[in-house]
Order: structure tokens, then sequence, then C-alpha cells
């Protein structure tokens, strides 16, 4: 399990502490985080195991775009590569990051920065 130096449900710590020093007084430096990717190592993946710690991550990485103003989330989820946690497809995660400064910080209203998110969900029928 990943040791993180906040609660797991506590986004505004950890981007506030991923925050430089220096610029921790100005609440409205915008700040992008780039969401971890879909990984897994090959010891984990054959031990048949996944301890579920970067779902929690992700989640929190999501949070802190929704709770704290002028951060926002690039999501990556589909740009990892198994038993790689440096994929090698780097443009597409340094054009989404650029659409989102672009659209984000610089209000360029012609470049789409965010997907759909769902509203609500319901099961319908038996679930097991």
């Amino acid at each position: 399990m990943i040791s993180l130096p906040f609660a797991a449900g506590d986004a505004a710590s950890a981007v506030y502490a991923a925050r430089p020093k220096y610029a921790a007084h100005c609440a409205e430096l915008p700040f992008i985080i780039i969401q971890l990717p879909q990984w897994i190592d090959r010891a984990t993946a054959e031990a048949h195991a996944d301890p579920l710690d970067w779902p929690v991550i992700r989640d929190a990485q999501w949070a802190a775009s929704r709770e704290i103003p002028s951060v926002a989330t690039v999501c990556t989820i589909d740009c990892g590569e198994f038993d790689n946690i440096h994929p090698y497809d780097k443009r597409t995660v340094g054009e989404r990051t650029a659409a989102m400064a672009l659209g984000t910080m610089y209000r360029c209203r012609e470049i789409a920065v965010c997907g759909p998110e769902p509203l609500a969900i319901r099961a319908v029928g038996r679930l097991c």
C-alpha cells in the first residue's frame, strides 16, 4: 500500500502541499493536475492483486479540481501502459494539458477541455 502524505479524501491538502511555497499565499494561482494513468506492475498483476491505491488517489485528484478554485485535472486514465509507469505516448498527455491550460487559464472557449460527467447512476434489475 502506498503511504500518502495526506488523507486520501483530503484533496485540498494534497494540492496545497504540491503548490510552490512562494505561491501558497496566492489562492488564484492556476494549478493543473495530471491524473495518474491506469497502470499495474508485473508482480502485482501476476499475483492477481490490486491494492486499489491509485483509484483512491485519482479520486482525490478529481475532488481537488472540483473543490479548489483555479485547479483543473487532466484525465490520463487511458494513457497508461502495462508494467510501464512512464508511458511512451507523451503527445496525448501534452495535448490534453495544453488544451486544459488554454481552456481554463486563457479562456479559449473553442477548445473542449472536459468530457461528459454522469449526473446519476441507477441500477435496474438484479446486480448479482
